[in-house]
């Protein structure tokens, strides 16, 4: 029986402490922005284009470019359509080995957000003369996203895809898309499936007490009517 009631009781625990991380999740997937690329290439030039897909509202947004500097020539970028804004990116001239960003902020300090979908940004590169064969990763990550929620500043989530170059004898044969995690970096399925398991648990180690609890009843009365 107490071991009956420690199960019950840990089980519990359990689905308190995962419920509310469950619920965080999903409410940061649903308050993210979603950023797809797409991208077009020829035996040793790439154009890659970010499109945003889900916007749920940003006043701001700072990306940072991703690449391998040994493998690729990074030729400029073009801003899109999407997003009224201005774009600012780092002067390249400056120093080559520092992170390439891109800023996209309100016009005139304008309060508000911006909802807008489509194409956001075009980016160019070229693959370098002695580059070796392999697969390399172009992508973006994001620095800060920013929304106005009340009347003041709020952080948010970008899930951002990478396109995957594949190069063979210094020619570019394929661009995957690798599709961004969804989840947070958390396996959001995996924590409702462990809560699903722990609700399961904690309902059969209920019955087991409720057939034991009625089999030590019907003893005892069996005893008394002795």
């Amino acid at each position: 029986m107490k071991k009956i009631v420690v199960f019950v009781i840990t089980c519990l625990i359990l689905i308190v402490g995962i419920a509310p991380v469950s619920v965080a999740f999903a409410a940061n997937l649903s308050d993210s922005i979603v950023l797809h690329l797409t991208a077009t290439h020829t035996d040793n030039q790439v154009v890659i284009n970010v499109n945003m897909i889900t916007n749920t509202g940003i006043s701001g947004m700072t990306l940072e470019l991703t690449y391998d500097r040994n493998v690729f020539e990074f030729d400029g970028y073009a801003q899109g359509q999407a997003l009224d804004m201005d774009l600012i990116s780092t002067d390249l001239s400056e120093d080559p080995t520092l992170p390439i960003r891109f800023n996209w902020l309100k016009k005139n300090s304008d309060i508000g957000n911006d909802f807008s979908t489509g194409n956001i940004l075009r980016l160019y590169f070229t693959l370098k003369s002695d580059c070796q064969g392999g697969s390399y990763e172009i992508g973006l990550k994001n620095v800060e996203t920013v929304y106005i929620k009340n009347n003041n500043p709020t952080l948010k989530s970008a899930i951002i895809d990478k396109a995957v170059i594949n190069i063979a004898e210094n020619k570019i044969t394929e661009i995957e898309i690798k599709e961004a995690e969804t989840t947070g970096g958390a396996n959001l399925g995996l924590i409702i499936g462990a809560a699903v398991f722990a609700v399961a648990a904690v309902s059969a180690a209920v019955a087991v007490l409720v057939v034991k609890i009625r089999k030590g009843n019907r003893r005892r009365k069996s005893w008394l009517k002795l």
